[in-house]
């Protein structure tokens, strides 16, 4: 008998904890959703991708067009959750998303909008050479 009020009072306790982290990561939340925004929005990355193991690496270029919302974890680390476009050239094949949703940029490096045109155009002109 004193073992079953024991559970139901941590299950309760539990409840309330989870009830207080959801209360705390909304206001976090709105705290740090418009900071992301601010210095997220309109920039461009680039990230060493592959196949895994020992296969060809290349890069994949992305622009991040609009951050919906947040993951913040009990640690604090946030991860932004990004609408952007993005293009690759992985062995030969031309990819191009132009309406992706992308959670977190670990791994990316920001560059420049004159270097993510540029890679952009040369993947163009590669296209272009393609017999029709």
């Amino acid at each position: 008998m004193l073992t079953e009020k024991l559970l139901a009072e941590r299950e309760s306790l539990q409840n309330r904890l989870k009830e207080i982290h959801e209360i705390e990561v909304a206001h976090k939340t709105k705290k740090v959703l418009p900071r992301l925004k601010k210095e997220l929005e309109g920039k461009y990355f680039k990230y060493l991708n592959s196949y895994g193991n020992d296969s060809p690496k290349w890069f994949l270029y992305l622009r991040i067009n609009k951050v919906t919302d947040v993951y913040i974890y009990s640690n604090g680390e946030e991860i932004p959750i990004v609408e952007c476009w993005q293009f690759q050239n992985p062995e030969g094949r031309f990819e191009i998303e132009v309406d992706n949703t992308r959670t977190g940029l670990s791994g990316y490096e920001e560059i420049t909008k004159r270097e993510f045109y540029s890679a952009y155009n040369k993947m163009i002109k590669e296209i272009e050479k393609i017999p029709v």
